[in-house]
């Protein structure tokens, strides 16, 4: 069974396998108190990988997020800071992508002459990254501050595709994506929204960053792009290999990281990738 810890070499395949991973863990760890009471454990396993433990006040384990050290780096304009209601230490950031970018008039368009380019949206597309080390590098965060992030993609489900005409050849006849594409698939609720969340003037996903009903919006997001390096690396404390994909999708690059079991083939450079993944991240800035 595949899931975020596999994705890096990790083997948890029921509850047992994750509490004995703990113990290791939390023995391994450096600690960082919280200003209330508890603390994050992180353990650097090595070849990028850490562990965040949330240790509650009490000292119990409550909880334990992976996540993935990589050299890519993206702008993010907060709309708002998330926090699990209950008093946990899960948290999330809702905003914007690429703040600085321009946005097309021309929604079928990737690229537009600088003439055709509006500054309606706030940024190139609305996401929801989850904080594995939250609420460590959050004291300045606040809705309209531009923060830095690296962002570590965990696959769910990926192919692979040689090139344009493999990646065409396998597109739905109803949803047509290009070779760079996003869509946070986490900000959509189940059915449709209503007219009333679909105002007219809301061309670029405003809607999807607002509250609505009993909807818990989730860290995910289906993407393509071009892998530009790729390694298969080695988990330190398991002996088992992951690869790493640094991907050039639409207006970003994301570090990605994989469960070879997922992939038909290994992949190489140049290769497209098109997936759903669970979206991790740290502040860098």
């Amino acid at each position: 069974m595949t899931n975020h810890f596999t994705d890096l070499g990790f083997e948890v395949a029921e509850a047992d396998d994750l509490t004995e991973l703990l113990r290791q863990a939390a023995h391994d760890a450096d600690e960082f108190p919280l200003d209330g009471g508890g603390s994050l454990l992180r353990w650097a396993v090595g070849a990028g990988i850490e562990l965040w433990i949330q240790v509650h006040i009490t000292g119990e384990l409550i909880g334990v997020h992976p996540f993935f050290l990589g050299p890519t780096r993206i702008r993010f304009l907060v709309e708002s800071l998330d926090a699990t209601p209950g008093g946990d230490l899960d948290g999330a950031l809702m905003g914007w992508v690429a703040p600085e970018c321009q946005v097309e008039s021309d929604e079928e368009s990737e690229v537009a002459p600088e003439e055709d380019l509006e500054l309606d949206a706030p940024g190139a597309y609305p996401m929801r990254f989850d904080l594995p080390a939250y609420p460590l590098a959050t004291e300045e965060v606040r809705e309209g501050v531009v923060v830095e992030l690296q962002v570590a993609a965990f696959a769910d489900e990926i192919a692979l595709f040689g090139n344009e005409e493999e990646f065409y050849a396998a597109q739905d006849a109803d949803a047509q994506f290009a070779v760079q594409s996003f869509v946070p698939l986490g900000l959509f609720p189940p059915g449709d929204l209503s007219e009333e969340d679909l105002e007219e003037e809301d061309r670029f996903g405003e809607a999807l960053l607002r509250v609505r009903g009993d909807y818990q919006p989730v860290a995910q997001a289906l993407f393509s792009g071009t892998i530009q390096r790729c390694e298969k690396r080695i988990n330190p404390f398991t002996q088992h290999p992951f690869w790493w994909l640094q991907v050039k999708t639409y207006r970003a690059e994301y570090d990605a990281v994989v469960d070879p079991t997922l992939l038909a083939r290994d992949p190489l450079p140049g290769d497209i990738v098109q997936g759903q993944f669970w979206m991790a991240a740290r502040i860098t800035e």
